[in-house]
């Protein structure tokens, strides 16, 4: 049975547990700047791709340090199948905005796909309800069309956009998107 408990910690061990950290697609939100007459307009340009666009994320024990830093704010969560880890959801506030931040979502692959996600940002947002706080947000990539979909069927909307956030060598496909939940 699938049980959604507050996260107190993680290791580097249980993080690798959940398997590959990344993502597959075969389509991307293509990024258009229109910038003439004084006015500046970005299209988000539903394309299909020649070949996957496939991305991995380097996550290292400075990472999981820094993870654990968020996870002793309190807010985050972990999803757990018969006491087996199956996905994490590790979130912060931030004051200055009155918000909570979504730092990262991760399911482990062999759980994908049956509602795990989902009922880490469900458990999220109803331990918010009330808090004061005004949304719930993140970033993903425009080339995340999983992640972008799974956000946007759980009531977040794409409320903008940094063209400039990605300094990879030979990125140029990749645009920072930041969706929004209100509470």
């Amino acid at each position: 049975m699938m049980e959604i408990r507050k996260l107190t910690g993680m290791t580097f061990e249980e993080y690798q547990s959940l398997g590959h950290d990344g993502y597959s697609t075969n389509t991307i939100y293509q990024i258009i700047t229109d910038d003439k007459d004084g006015e500046i307009s970005f299209t988000l340009k539903f394309r299909e791709l020649n070949e996957p666009f496939v991305k991995t994320y380097p996550v290292n024990n400075d990472s999981i340090l820094n993870y654990n830093d968020l996870i002793s704010e309190g807010l985050s969560l972990s999803a757990f199948d018969d006491n087996v880890l199956t996905g994490v959801l590790v979130a912060c506030r931030r004051e200055w905005n009155n918000s909570i931040w979504i730092e990262f979502i991760e399911v482990a692959e062999a759980y994908r796909n049956k509602g795990i996600g989902t009922q880490l940002l469900t458990k999220l947002y109803n331990n918010l309800k009330g808090s004061g706080f005004r949304i719930i947000e993140l970033e993903t990539q425009n080339t995340n069309m999983p992640a972008i979909k799974f956000y946007r069927k759980n009531g977040f909307n794409i409320t903008g956009l940094n063209t400039k956030l990605y300094d990879f060598p030979g990125n140029n496909e990749e645009t920072a998107l930041y969706m929004s939940k209100d509470l």
